[in-house]
Order: C-alpha cells, then structure tokens, then sequence
C-alpha cells in the first residue's frame, strides 16, 4: 500500500537524521498549484495513517494524512513521486467514444436472439 511506503519512507529519514535535508510536498487547497512544500526539520510525528509538522507562520501543529503527500525530496533529488493523475481528455475525444460504444452496442443487439421463454419461466 502506498500509504504504509510513504510512511515507511519519512520514518527512515527520521531515524537516519537525514530529515533536515529533506521536503516533503503535500495537497494543500488555496496555496499556488495546491502544493505547499514542508521542511524536514518541522515534522514533529509521524503516525500510521499521517504525519504532523509545526508551521512557522501560525505556530501550530498541524496533522496531514499520507494520501495528500505528493512528493519527497532530498536536497535537489526526488526521492519518491505519487502517480500522477492522467491528462484531462477534451470534449472531442468523450463524445467520439460515446458513440463508438453505442455502435458497439447497437450492434450486440441487433445480433442476438431472443429465446423463447418456457411456460414454467412465466408462471413464476
């Protein structure tokens, strides 16, 4: 599971004091690109399911799950990289495999039969 390699990954940094020299870059809605960028230093705990940092500006802790945690640098090399999500597909190609499957469909019925039902089938 991804989550327990995140996890796994920020516990090995911390514990080889190689923490100070990484970033973490989280999820984080209303920053530019909704990425805000963690220093190593400021990670307080890190749990199963998420971690916590100090923020220097507002001076609380502040919990993160691990599913918002997008990047793991380390100086100038990343280190882990979430997938990222596939490119938005334009109008022009849904509709054009909209009506590629309704073709498909149309034709599967068209090309089947339909079986007599039996008596006993319509009683019940």
């Amino acid at each position: 599971m991804v989550l327990t390699f995140v996890g796994n990954l920020l516990n090995r940094l911390k514990w080889t004091q190689q923490m100070p020299g990484s970033e973490v870059v989280i999820l984080h809605r209303g920053a530019p690109n909704n990425k805000k960028k963690i220093n190593g230093d400021h990670i307080t705990e890190i749990k199963k399911g998420s971690f916590s940092y100090m923020d220097t500006v507002t001076r609380n802790e502040t919990y993160i799950p691990m599913h918002r945690v997008l990047e793991i640098w380390m100086g100038p090399k990343i280190v882990w990289k979430k997938r990222g999500n596939k490119p938005l597909k334009t109008k022009n190609t849904k509709q054009t495999k909209k009506t590629s499957i309704k073709t498909k469909k149309s034709n599967k019925k068209s090309s089947m039969k339909k079986s007599p039902r039996r008596k006993s089938a319509q009683r019940r």
